[in-house]
């Protein structure tokens, strides 16, 4: 059971275009403030990723599909909260040197765990795929069999339809016994 996403909180504001001419005491709040709901959100993933794994091991395609779906929520979230973060993206190295010792390892330790569940989804995922393709080709397999078991039914059923077939007129008889 997929157990209810808690209701996002709404995406902090964009950090302004051009950081380096601000002062970090007005853009830090609003980076960690987005760093923090991308952290919820990949936490969530990861939640859903270990729900996904479990779905595609009982072979339970309903609730893969649903948790599809709500992962793709997420993924989205996650998007929107990345083109927030763009500015600091591009001067970051520069925008970190500014920041106290304190601010900066509360700025890398958020980006690290951001990272750790990125990783963690992302393998997962990778398993989850090659298993569905192991499934996959099972299925196929199963299929072809299927085929061909129908191919020979439907050649008996042919060969019974005519005169001396199989299920009218028997070619062999036990005359002795």
């Amino acid at each position: 059971m997929i157990p209810a996403q808690p209701t996002p909180n709404p995406i902090p504001e964009p950090l302004p275009a051009d950081l380096l001419g601000i002062d970090s005491s007005r853009w830090l709040p609003v980076l960690t403030r987005l760093l923090d709901e991308q952290c919820i959100a990949c936490t969530a993933l990861e939640a859903l990723s270990a729900q996904q794994t479990r779905a595609i091991g009982g072979a339970d395609t309903d609730l893969l599909l649903r948790i599809i779906g709500q992962r793709q929520t997420l993924v989205d979230r996650v998007a929107e909260i990345n083109k927030r973060l763009e500015p600091f993206r591009r001067g970051k190295e520069t925008l970190l040197a500014k920041l106290l010792p304190a601010q900066r390892d509360g700025v890398v330790q958020r980006v690290g765990k951001i990272a750790a569940l990125v990783e963690s989804v992302r393998a997962r995922d990778e398993q989850d795929r090659i298993a569905v393709e192991r499934m996959r080709g099972v299925v196929a397999d199963e299929l072809a069999g299927l085929a061909k078991g129908r191919g020979a039914a439907a050649a008996y059923a042919a060969a019974g339809a005519g005169s001396g077939g199989y299920g009218q007129n028997p070619r062999f008889q036990d005359r002795q016994g």
